[in-house]
């Protein structure tokens, strides 16, 4: 796989959420909604990630980052078991002539660093599902941290202009879920609201006594 300079950057996650018709990554087991979705001229892109055939399903925030645990996943052969993350990334491309061209990228590196590297590249209509296990050594499917996939249309093979892309992250962490955000206590927004008040006070004191 070859390194890239582009076209991963800080562009991802990028697309809209959509649904796509069912069966659009190939197996009838394998959601098509919160779909990370683009579309030009009538070419849609898609992408997602989803549990790997009996692991729990991945969470995501609806943005296109999606969320699942470390660890073997589970009702796949045997074979592809020892290694396989819970969580397969799946791509779609419709309504393509033959002449347009596509590439998959993905960053291999769960940790901070960020170096995209070229999957595949194709002609016209394509979709299918994969799991990073089938890197072999390349994944450890026990590390925490991000995943980034991006699957983008160019105007030739040179990959001369980006025409549309769409990208997903995958976050790999201790519970599967997207981080929790806080929100202050009743009990602090009235301390915050009494505050506020007292400052009210003191600024009419104040014009009161100029």
């Amino acid at each position: 796989m070859a390194a890239l300079a582009g076209p991963l950057q800080a562009q991802v996650p990028y697309g809209t959420n959509c649904t796509l018709p069912a069966n659009s990554f190939g197996g009838s087991g394998i959601p098509t909604n919160n779909v990370m979705c683009s579309v030009l001229n009538g070419v849609q892109l898609g992408m997602s990630s989803t549990g790997s055939y009996t692991s729990p399903a991945t969470t995501t925030d609806g943005l296109g980052t999606y969320y699942s645990t470390p660890g073997n996943r589970t009702g796949a052969p045997p074979a592809t078991t020892v290694n396989f993350a819970k969580w397969n990334f799946n791509w779609f491309v419709g309504g393509a002539s033959a002449n347009d061209f596509f590439s998959l990228a993905m960053d291999l590196n769960s940790g901070p660093s960020f170096t995209p590297q070229l999957v595949q590249t194709w002609y016209g209509n394509f979709f299918d599902s994969s799991n990073m296990g089938y890197l072999g050594a390349l994944f450890n499917n026990n590390n925490l941290g991000q995943y980034s996939f991006e699957l983008t249309q160019w105007s030739d093979a040179n990959m001369t202009t980006e025409l549309q892309h769409v990208g997903i992250n995958v976050e790999v962490n201790a519970d599967g879920q997207p981080p929790v955000t806080a929100t202050p206590e009743p009990a602090s927004l009235g301390l915050l609201a009494t505050g506020l008040i007292g400052i009210v006070g003191i600024v009419r004191r104040r014009k009161q006594t100029t």
